[in-house]
């Protein structure tokens, strides 16, 4: 009677242990998130994002949605692909088609690895219709294990021309200055640094950008960043010429951010490069008020978004005149507009419209990508060439 009384305890005992193991090893994920805008004193929803992730805790795809009031439907995604290392070997943007019920190619970026499995190249295509065409490629190079020199190159539709070219400054491996040099000519030509500004834990709190006017560096943009003992930032503040957007960051500091699977972990190695990952514990919201509007993101865990029937009115439907340009790039569309946003290599933004017709003229010589959301929330993305 002992024996079996302890045959039971065993097998309850080995029991449990299964069950405890298994919860420690059920990594908890960050599944959706949704964007919203400060209307009238109310909340609305915006956009919405589904994350998936796989075995090794990759997020393998990003799908967004747009809020038509009552339900969520589709309008784009983001999938990628990775290495035996973990890294990002592909990744792919895709659009929603309303007359198929699918996602089609749209842009796709692939990424090369060294043999220490450190990013050599990267390469932007852009799908035809029935094939992929060059557009853009980054050619990265190494010295002390960091990177030095990065050089961007546009296709002509026989060979590669040389863009831009920045060069990484270091001190004790952290970045401090970035210069970037445009091609004209044949020769290569100063336009904009970024200079990085760390306190005594070695987090950057400062970043400004500077623009080269042919004499002298000009301020053009500043990002302050508010840090915490544990690394957390908890706030960011943009100032752009005469404007500004603020932005704060909740988390729960009761738990790291490594303990989830989470659409922020660095995926190339050089993804946080310009900035610290701002999240060591669980990020739970993030709320702006950018150039007057109120905004905010929520972060959901183990629950993603109750999608509608697949439906959505993506209107890709456009074209962008002269590219490259010089003066005025003009926007045709059959969708309202309802904000265009211009950002230069360095990921700020540095001009922001509603207009058809953008003035780039005091834009530096450069790549810069274009985003277009038309008053649905559905978003374009383009590339840019400013002469």
């Amino acid at each position: 009677m002992n024996n079996q009384k302890f045959i039971v305890m065993k097998e309850s005992l080995l029991l449990l242990t299964l069950f405890t193991v298994s919860i420690v090893n059920a990594q908890t994920q960050l599944l959706s998130s949704v964007d919203q805008f400060n209307l009238n004193q109310s909340w609305e929803n915006h956009r919405g994002y589904n994350y998936e992730y796989d075995a090794n805790n990759n997020l393998i795809s990003t799908t967004s949605y747009t809020w038509n009031g009552d339900v969520w439907s589709k309008f784009h995604k983001e999938t990628y692909t990775y290495n035996a290392n973990d890294k990002v070997l592909t990744y792919n943007d895709q659009v929603y088609d309303t007359n198929t019920n699918m996602f089609i190619d749209d842009d796709r970026t692939t990424n090369t690895y060294d043999v220490n499995n450190n990013v050599t190249e990267y390469l932007d295509e852009i799908w035809d219709g029935s094939q992929w065409q060059n557009d853009y490629k980054s050619v990265f190079s190494y010295s002390d294990g960091n990177i030095d020199i990065v050089i961007g190159q546009s296709w002509n539709g026989s060979a590669w021309d040389n863009e831009n070219q920045s060069t990484l400054t270091y001190n004790n491996n952290r970045l401090e200055q970035f210069d970037s040099e445009e091609w004209v000519n044949g020769a290569w030509v100063t336009s904009y640094r970024a200079i990085f500004t760390y306190n005594a834990n070695n987090y950057i709190i400062n970043n400004v950008y500077e623009i080269w006017d042919g004499s002298a560096y000009l301020e053009e943009s500043r990002a302050d960043y508010t840090i915490d003992s544990d690394g957390n930032r908890l706030s960011e503040e943009v100032f752009f010429q005469l404007e500004s957007s603020r932005t704060n960051y909740t988390y729960d500091n009761t738990q790291l951010m490594s303990a989830f699977d989470n659409p922020f972990a660095d995926k190339t190695g050089f993804d946080y490069l310009r900035e610290d990952f701002p999240y060591h514990n669980k990020i739970l919201s993030e709320e702006r008020n950018a150039f007057g509007d109120g905004y905010r993101t929520i972060y959901n865990y183990d629950t993603a978004l109750t999608l509608s029937v697949d439906s959505a009115e993506y209107v890709s439907t456009f074209s962008i005149y002269p590219n490259p340009v010089k003066n005025v790039l003009n926007i045709e569309t059959l969708s309202v507009i309802d904000i265009v946003e211009v950002y230069n290599m360095l990921g700020r933004k540095v001009l922001t419209s509603n207009s058809t017709k953008l003035n780039v003229t005091h834009l530096s010589e450069g790549v810069y990508t274009l985003k277009i959301i038309n008053n649905l929330g559905n978003k374009t993305v383009r590339k840019i060439i400013k002469q």
